[in-house]
């Protein structure tokens, strides 16, 4: 088990104050020496991050601006790199975590909310990623079909570790100038689509053992194995209720490690299709229950 470990996250002016208490979860219930990173997007001021630094023990806060020239410069021969980085604010966790320093690291996603005492995974030289509820990935099923695509299905970025020797600035400009238009280097998703084709050609690909960690449903169900959740933003509203529920019960669960296993399935065009046109029907459907709303 590692004694020490660093953790670092994304972070911007957008739900800070939630933000911050799902990262106190996490430095509340970590029974390992933690160091918190905070990598913010640029849009913090000087009294959110003095906030920052003032609620979250043992946490730094690292500018985009202190930043922007060391990264760039390790980036000025990637073109297509480049332009992710300067079109996707996601791309900090793609690019600004990994070329900060030598440290070896734990990603985690500032809307995850621990609720049991535990230690994080060992470094096993091998990518650890979230299991997620779909496939959500920036290509098509005929792209997938046609150009070839290898992935794991089910990658989720929120809480994760991606081993220093296997990120490679040559593989990540070949799969974006193959794989990416310019709209799709733009989508959500671009940054997580890119983890999951690294994440192949390792020979190992591990993920959180899923009743531990897992990404939440509109049906929330804990059970006594629950460590933490990954409250995306369709989810949000369990938050409150989760914090309630905390606060009148007595924690008194022993402190757990959290597993990971090896996932062997690669995506197939079936099961891709069919998430795919699943989360389009989802999609169509809330821009249609959005507009309702606004002229009702």
């Amino acid at each position: 088990m590692n004694d020490n470990v660093t953790c670092r996250t994304l972070l911007g002016k957008k739900n800070l104050t939630f933000s911050i208490e799902c990262l106190q979860s996490m430095i509340n219930y970590c029974e390992q020496s933690l160091s918190l990173e905070v990598f913010e997007d640029g849009s913090l001021d000087l009294s959110d991050i003095d906030n920052i630094e003032k609620s979250l023990t043992n946490t730094r806060v690292i500018t985009k601006k202190s930043r922007d020239q060391s990264t760039n410069a390790q980036l000025v021969n990637y073109r297509k790199c480049l332009e992710l980085r300067r079109c996707n604010v996601m791309a900090i966790k793609l690019f600004d975590t990994m070329l900060y320093d030598s440290t070896n690291f734990f990603y985690i996603d500032s809307d995850i909310f621990f609720v049991k005492k535990f230690t994080f995974p060992d470094f096993g030289g091998y990518p650890i990623f979230m299991r997620d509820n779909n496939s959500c990935y920036t290509f098509s099923p005929l792209q997938l079909l046609y150009e070839s695509i290898r992935v794991h299905p089910l990658i989720n970025c929120g809480f994760m570790h991606f081993p220093k020797e296997r990120f490679h600035l040559d593989l990540i400009e070949f799969l974006i100038g193959k794989h990416f238009s310019s709209s799709r280097m733009s989508h959500w998703w671009a940054e997580q689509t890119l983890w999951a084709m690294l994440s192949s050609h390792s020979e190992k690909t591990l993920l959180l053992n899923q009743k531990q960690a897992f990404v939440a449903r509109h049906n929330l169900a804990l059970s006594t194995a629950t460590v933490c959740i990954h409250l995306v933003s369709p989810t949000r509203y369990h938050f409150e209720n989760l914090k309630h529920s905390l606060a009148t019960s007595r924690n008194t669960h022993k402190t757990v490690q959290l597993k990971t296993e090896m996932i062997h399935e690669r995506l197939g065009v079936i099961v891709y299709s069919l998430d795919f046109m699943s989360k389009k029907i989802s999609s169509v459907f809330r821009s249609v229950k959005l507009k309702y709303l606004v002229h009702s």
